[in-house]
């Protein structure tokens, strides 16, 4: 999901896989251009499939939403996919009870628009854009 650079990948244990057929499991350690400290818990959640409601970003810290956004910027192609975007017009609320800083507004909008463009699928780059146009 999303586009990385990673590099000096370590191999730290190989265990038997569980799948079988003479595979194995491998523990590694890396560097990864674009991953950031506290980015674990939201790829965690894409990979278990867990991402599923709402308010999810309500109790991070700073630091964590930061790093919930940068998921947000190296997956959301991957949400979209196969996904068209709604037509224009559409009207959305935007619940601000938990806005208290940048990232967190970012966070609602993108929970506000989930069914045009998914949770952890918002930009915040775009408004970046727009901020500085």
């Amino acid at each position: 999901m999303g586009s990385h650079f990673v590099d000096d990948v370590t191999v730290i244990d190989v265990e038997p896989s569980a799948c079988g057929g003479g595979l194995v499991d491998l523990t590694v350690t890396l560097w990864c251009e674009n991953a950031l400290a506290g980015a674990e818990h939201a790829w965690d959640l894409i990979r278990a499939g867990r991402l599923n409601r709402t308010g999810m970003w309500h109790e991070l810290t700073t630091e964590d939403r930061h790093a919930w956004l940068s998921v947000a910027l190296w997956t959301r192609e991957y949400g979209r996919r196969g996904k068209t975007d709604a037509p224009a017009g559409q009207v959305f609320t935007l619940d601000g009870r938990h806005i208290v800083d940048r990232d967190s507004f970012y966070c609602a909008i993108g929970e506000a628009a989930q069914e045009v463009i998914s949770q952890l699928c918002f930009c915040s780059l775009i408004f970046d854009f727009c901020a500085d146009s």
